[in-house]
């Protein structure tokens, strides 16, 4: 069996990482660009499965499948210990790469506002996302 030496394992981790905090970033400055009000970049990590699986339903299945394709949460987080910002900043790039990111955010911004650090609720019904 091949074995990656260990300094190079961690610098692919650290690669790994600063991909997924770009990502992240691409969403914030999305969000700060079509909702700053909103302040998305506040949503907890528990809100990003609702989130996600609510803008996934509004598309046909097969974007739906591409997205899954291409975020590959099992894979590309697997190191993921506690939260789902991994999860989430995976599904940005898959969103990034299709061409939907814009949508996405338009999404968020029609159906929820965050007021505060990790609390965020549904606009148009003022319940609690989480």
């Amino acid at each position: 069996m091949w074995r990656l030496p260990m300094p190079w394992v961690l610098a692919l981790a650290v690669l790994a990482g600063e991909a997924r905090a770009a990502d992240l970033a691409s969403w914030e400055k999305a969000v700060a660009e079509q909702c700053p009000s909103h302040h998305l970049e506040r949503m907890c990590d528990g809100c990003y499965d609702d989130f996600l699986d609510g803008f996934e339903r509004t598309l046909p299945k097969a974007t739906q499948s591409r997205i899954l394709k291409i975020a590959d949460y099992s894979r590309r987080c697997r190191e993921e210990v506690g939260g789902l910002s991994c999860e989430m900043s995976v599904h940005v790039d898959a969103m990034k790469r299709l061409g939907l990111l814009k949508r996405f955010v338009a999404y968020g911004c029609a159906e929820y506002t965050c007021p505060d650090p990790a609390h965020c609720d549904r606009t148009k019904t003022g319940s609690p996302a989480h």
